[in-house]
């Protein structure tokens, strides 16, 4: 699940189709919760979660194809 506002995004969840069809009702309103905590978080808030290891940059090498 990927949830984005703006230029900020984040990956919460991931599971391979084969392994089940989809999310259940409860799992999408608690990964909605937790990406609009997430999302709420000012440049502070971020780095902060970045330092405790809760969240992980990942980045976009804008070359590759």
């Amino acid at each position: 699940m990927l949830f984005r506002r703006g230029e900020l995004a984040f990956f919460l969840h991931g599971f391979a189709k084969s392994d089940r069809d989809n999310l259940r009702r409860k799992e999408l309103s608690g990964l909605r919760s937790l990406a609009n905590e997430y999302l709420g978080l000012d440049a502070a808030g971020l780095a902060v979660a970045q330092a405790t290891g809760t969240i992980i940059e990942v980045e976009c090498d804008d070359q590759a194809v």
